[in-house]
Formats: structure tokens, sequence, C-alpha cells
């Protein structure tokens, strides 16, 4: 799984810095939200929490009211948010993968007689890495078609 837990940082990582690149301000200018305004020509635009427009929307094959509101939606800032929410599960994820094989190493030290500490600390690692692998490989599937997406990750 260290495999897995390293594709999605280098995912979360590209996403920070796409998000970063469109937040010209350091990602000051908060959330994002759509107009329909007369000053901006009669149509919708996309501005920040300065008032200022970010970009005018003039879909050419989708409803601008819907592209504009999806844009806004997706602003920097929450997808930086979103961003440090997955690496908080990833790490945790990676902990308990890395305790669970400690304890799984100490375990097979100790040949005939692990010690009861070794076998609780196996128990409790494996059931927080089974809850969490599910989310982890979820969250993977929305990269699935990256060439570097492997498919026994797929859940």
């Amino acid at each position: 799984m260290d495999d897995l837990v390293t594709f999605l940082l280098a995912r979360l990582d590209e996403d920070e810095q796409a998000a970063l690149d469109a937040s010209w301000d350091g990602y000051d200018s908060g959330r994002w939200t759509a107009h329909h305004h007369e000053q901006h020509d009669g149509q919708w635009v996309v501005i920040d929490c300065h008032d200022k427009a970010v970009t005018g929307v003039d879909a050419q094959v989708a409803n601008d009211a819907a592209v504009a509101h999806h844009i806004a939606r997706h602003d920097p800032a929450r997808v930086l948010q979103e961003i440090g929410a997955r690496r908080v599960i990833l790490v945790e994820y990676a902990t308990m993968c890395r305790l669970r094989d400690e304890a799984v190493a100490r375990i097979e030290a100790a040949g005939d007689a692990p010690a009861a500490e070794d076998l609780d600390a196996w128990e409790r690692t494996q059931q927080e890495v089974s809850v969490l692998e599910g989310p982890v490989r979820l969250l993977a599937l929305t990269h699935g078609d990256h060439p570097d997406y492997r498919e026994d990750w797929r859940p």
C-alpha cells in the first residue's frame, strides 16, 4: 500500500499546485461566487471575496449559469481544504500500516512466543487499516485514468 499512498500524495501535490496557480494572491481571495451582473455585460462571472472578477463565463455547450456555479464551487480555497483533509486520511492510513507492519515483525521475531502486547497491537492496527483501506482506494479511483494508476488498487 506504500505505492498507493505515494501515488495519491503525488496527485494531491499536482492538485495543490493547480489550485495555488489559480490563486494569484496566495489564496487570500477566499471563496468564489457566481454572479450575473449588468456591469459584466450581462454575462455570468465568477468573482472572489474582494468582488473582483476571476473570469467571465461563456460556455459553448452548457448553461452559463451552471458552469459559473461549478467553477465558483471548486475555487482554490475549497480545493486546498479538500487536499488537506485527504492528506490527513492518507497520513493516518500510512501510520496504521507502518504500526501494523512493525507489530508483525515483532511477532515473527518472537517465533512461537509472541508478546501479548504485540498481538494486541497487530489486531488493533489491522482493524484500523481495514477501516481506512476502502476510503483510500476510493480516493485513488478518482485518478483511475492516470497512467500510473494500478488496477489492483480498484475497490
